[in-house]
């Protein structure tokens, strides 16, 4: 049984939850039609284009508005016309971010003009909604003039005799959404002069096609509590309960300046947005601060990486282990954002405090604009609490969710370039700077390379790595299954002048395995043969000779393991046996490359290692 309309009265001191899953929208406006008259709505225009002082008409008939089977509809067919119908004594507060909802019919066929009114103020300013065919667009009238706007349409698969919910979201800071059965249509920013309050509407007109008819059903207006009220709790890394803890192994890069007071910004945001999200205790039931938060990451083979970097993808797999023992509680997917200014406020649309990067320290962002500036938490600097946009570097984000949390993850020190390449995607590593002391403003350590690919796609995936200059190098790859379970694996060797390094590995998001390992292609060998002769580690003619024409051979039979593997042997008898002009070095690289080249689809081949 529907109930009768409500007419719900705004309060000025009204009570919002703000709660970090679910945000409680006070219903202020609701009317399901369950009557036979129009009681509590008034038609505030019905006019004819070309004849403003005749209605629209239905068959010679005035078309007028009417309740039918507890739905709220019109039926024009006749000349171009245009009719409005508003609540009567509803009104939108001042300056409040709205939802308006219900749910439209369209019977007969999709081609018709349909309405409605998102916001009315008075005949000269209001919001209108048009929709037609697959199209659906936003207009806007401001002190009596057409208002143009960007990214005021989209489309939609509509149909014919099907019935849609229709939600419009008027958001803080002026932005606008369309959503249809769930799905955002439309998504704008609003532009000067902005309109307030007001009233909301139905509304229906005909021009070249001369035929529309509309039900409306189920209409709610809604408030939408202001993302200012998110409860992110505030913690300082200069809490006395933590602050001279050491941070990581701040020891081993500042040996008299290694706490948590110093450098311990990101942990410490990490653990405010933990505690935002309603993750509390680490898996042993201590409650989750900077100080056990950072135990934690200690004991973890991925809680740390680079010189004193928190691995954000670690704090999404301590979320997962929480959501075992807390069925209820979403697991968090992490993404490293750029800076966009739709992005930012669908975060704290939907709840979701991002972690903004500054030069050299982390915050935790708490509200969208205010007069220029974004408010934060930050965990140095207490009193500090915005921070302009152009301050903020990049966004960490942890998005509440049940699904996937697979991730690839590279790890090189600063003077190590790491290239990874998949189904001819490429991803370059990028310098990852330390978190730097917000008072003498140097830098914890040196930067590190950095390589994020988030849910990555199975399958097989290639490495290069080489430096500026010859010397040692190393990386570690941090592979992450759908649950958040980590496999760590480490290379490590000497790169000579102008190598680069290559390996292989194929990646499995259900079935993670240890299978990264170097490979060498005969075009590598070849330019590590000519290489050692400009070097003059190979000093012998014969010995240059007998190498490249075996090197012809393994080209030609690259399908074929056995034969391939016989001109292996004989590649390594002339470096060995007859290798009396290559000296010791050239050797030991030639071998050490052999050991890694493989026919043409056989991947690696470890068995010579």
């Amino acid at each position: 049984m529907k109930k009768n309309i409500l007419f719900l009265l705004y309060c000025t001191s009204f009570f919002l939850f703000s709660i970090p899953r679910e945000v409680q929208a006070q219903v202020i406006f609701e009317d399901q039609f369950n009557r036979q008259d129009l009681t509590g709505w008034k038609t505030i225009r019905n006019f004819q284009w070309g004849n403003p002082v005749a209605p629209c008409l239905d068959g010679g008939l005035p078309a007028l508005w009417h309740i039918f089977l507890e739905r709220l509809g019109i039926s024009i067919n006749g000349p171009g016309c245009y009719t409005e119908l508003i609540p009567e004594n509803f009104l939108i507060p001042l300056d409040t971010a709205f939802r308006y909802e219900f749910d439209m019919t369209m019977p007969e066929s999709a081609m018709m003009d349909r309405n409605y009114l998102v916001q009315y103020v008075d005949s000269n300013n209001w919001y209108v909604v048009k929709i037609l065919g697959n199209s659906i667009t936003s207009g806007k009238l401001a002190q009596g003039q057409p208002w143009p706007m960007a990214g005021t349409s989209g489309t939609y698969p509509f149909e014919a005799n099907r019935t849609y919910h229709i939600v419009n979201e008027t958001l803080p800071d002026h932005r606008k959404r369309i959503l249809v059965d769930g799905q955002v249509v439309v998504d704008f920013m609003d532009n000067a002069p902005y309109l307030s309050g007001g009233t909301v509407g139905v509304a229906a007109s005909v021009g070249a096609i001369s035929h529309s008819i509309t039900w409306f059903d189920n209409v709610k207006v809604s408030i939408i509590p202001d993302p200012n009220t998110l409860n992110v709790p505030y913690m300082s890394q200069r809490d006395p309960l933590w602050a001279q803890d050491e941070y990581d192994h701040a020891a081993q890069w500042k040996p008299d300046n290694f706490t948590i007071d110093r450098w311990g910004c990101a942990l410490t945001v990490a653990t405010m947005v933990l505690r935002f999200h309603g993750i509390t205790e680490l898996p042993n039931q201590m409650p989750i601060t900077p100080s056990t938060l950072n135990q934690w990451l200690l004991d973890q083979k991925d809680g740390y990486v680079g010189n004193g970097l928190l691995n954000w993808i670690s704090i999404s797999r301590l979320s997962y282990i929480f959501h075992t023992k807390h069925p209820e509680i979403p697991t968090l997917e992490y993404s490293k954002m750029s800076i966009s200014l739709p992005k930012l406020f669908d975060l704290f649309s939907r709840q979701t405090p991002p972690i903004y990067q500054l030069p050299g320290h982390f915050v935790v962002g708490t509200a969208p604009e205010k007069n220029g500036s974004w408010p934060i938490h930050d965990p140095f600097f207490q009193s500090r609490t915005t921070t302009p946009l152009s301050n903020i570097q990049s966004l960490r984000v942890f998005t509440p969710s049940f699904t996937n949390l697979s991730y690839l993850l590279l790890v090189a020190p600063h003077d190590v370039t790491v290239r990874v390449q998949h189904n001819g995607v490429l991803y370059d590593s990028q310098l990852e700077n330390s978190v730097y002391d917000q008072d003498s403003q140097e830098p914890l350590a040196p930067p590190t390379q950095i390589v994020e690919i988030e849910k990555p796609e199975k399958g097989l995936y290639t490495v290069e790595v080489s430096k500026s200059s010859p010397g040692s190098f190393s990386f570690s790859l941090y592979s992450y299954s759908t649950q958040g379970e980590v496999l760590v694996e480490k290379q490590e060797g000497e790169i000579f002048h102008g190598e680069i390094k290559k390996y292989r590995f194929t990646f499995d998001q259900e079935n993670l395995q240890n299978n990264l390992h170097q490979y060498i292609t005969i075009d590598d060998l070849e330019h590590t043969v000519l290489s050692l002769r400009e070097k003059d580690d190979i000093q012998s003619a014969y010995s240059l000779y007998k190498l490249t024409d075996v090197l012809q051979y393994l080209r030609l039979h690259h399908s074929s393991e056995l034969i391939f593997e016989r001109y292996i042997n004989l590649f390594k008898y002339y470096v060995i046996k007859e290798g009396s002009g290559i000296t010791d070095g050239g050797k030991a690289k030639l071998l050490e490359q052999l050991s890694f080249v493989a026919p043409a689809g056989l991947g690696p081949a470890t068995f010579r290692m």
